[in-house]
């Protein structure tokens, strides 16, 4: 009997404030086909919500995305609420002005240059 072998989920959103999801959405093709399970939560998304999907989803990594820099700090309002929360998941940021210095002031696991670079990120966590 051929065991079923679940796949491995990671949640999506883009931060409150940003109605930007290109990137986002690439990024979920890109999972997908690499074979991840993707709960995209959308656009303009508040934190409390993402927050209840993690713990919902109970993903292996939350994917968060940003196109201004005035959405960029919601980022880290996310971050601070999950941990408030007791989830420790790993956040991988993206956007075009995210930077690894950001991600590592707002205490994010690591910041994606594209949807290639946040699948390697993803294979290094899962």
């Amino acid at each position: 009997i051929r065991e079923l072998k679940r796949k491995k989920r990671i949640v999506l959103a883009t931060v409150k404030g940003d109605i930007h999801d290109i990137g986002k959405n690439i990024v979920s093709m890109v999972f997908e086909s690499a074979g991840y399970e993707v709960i995209d939560l959308g656009k303009d998304v508040e934190a409390i919500k993402i927050v209840e999907a993690v713990r919902r989803y109970t993903p292996v990594a939350l994917g968060l995305s940003a196109l201004l820099t005035t959405t960029m700090p919601e980022m880290e309002n996310v971050i601070k609420l999950l941990r408030k929360n007791g989830l420790d998941t790993p956040v991988i940021i993206g956007g075009p002005n995210v930077s690894e210095g950001f991600a590592k002031k707002i205490g994010a696991y690591a910041a994606a240059r594209n949807a290639f670079d946040g699948l390697k990120i993803i294979k290094g966590i899962a």
